[in-house]
């Protein structure tokens, strides 16, 4: 278990609302046709028996990817929002199932979050990282940008967009 102490003042704990990777994908096409191939590609990694990076949009809407949930948020004080996508394996196997064409037995992994900008890019992954990091919230310390609250090996840790090195940090 991890521990982050704070006060009530210093800390604003943020919950954006969530809409449907489809509603979103059909308001920006061309973020879709950035971020799919690189969700996809982590999807293949940490469940490699169902995706594939080449799979098109529509047979993953079928299949139900389309229903996930993502939230937008401005992290990286871009003008577009960026997207946090957070899956826990539940919600992955009857999309894996449906698209494998049977039953599909996936890792059970625990949630893992993706966050992409609002253009696309993926800025951050804990499915891809090695020292098993894991997302747990957003925290506005009343700074330019909020923080990503992570935690890994017991320790609580908050990341702030790096504009200069592009990337949580």
């Amino acid at each position: 278990t991890s521990w982050l102490a704070t006060t009530e003042t210093a800390v604003q704990w943020l919950a954006p609302t969530a809409i449907s990777l489809r509603e979103w994908m059909g308001q920006n096409p061309a973020w879709g046709d950035r971020a799919l191939p690189q969700l996809l590609q982590e999807l293949r990694r940490l469940y490699p028996v169902a995706f594939s990076p080449q799979m098109a949009w529509a047979t993953l809407d079928q299949a139900g990817l389309g229903d996930w949930q993502i939230q937008p948020i401005h992290l990286t004080g871009q003008t577009q929002p960026d997207l946090i996508l957070t899956l826990n394996p539940a919600a992955v196997a009857p999309v894996a199932q449906a698209i494998a064409g049977k039953k599909v037995t996936l890792p059970n992994s625990g949630p893992r979050t993706f966050i992409f900008s609002g253009t696309g890019q993926l800025l951050y992954s804990d499915g891809a990282t090695t020292t098993a990091q894991v997302y747990r919230a957003i925290a506005d310390l009343g700074e330019k940008t909020p923080r990503l609250v992570v935690s890994a090996g017991g320790r609580s840790r908050l990341l702030q967009w790096s504009s200069q090195d592009q990337k949580f940090e």
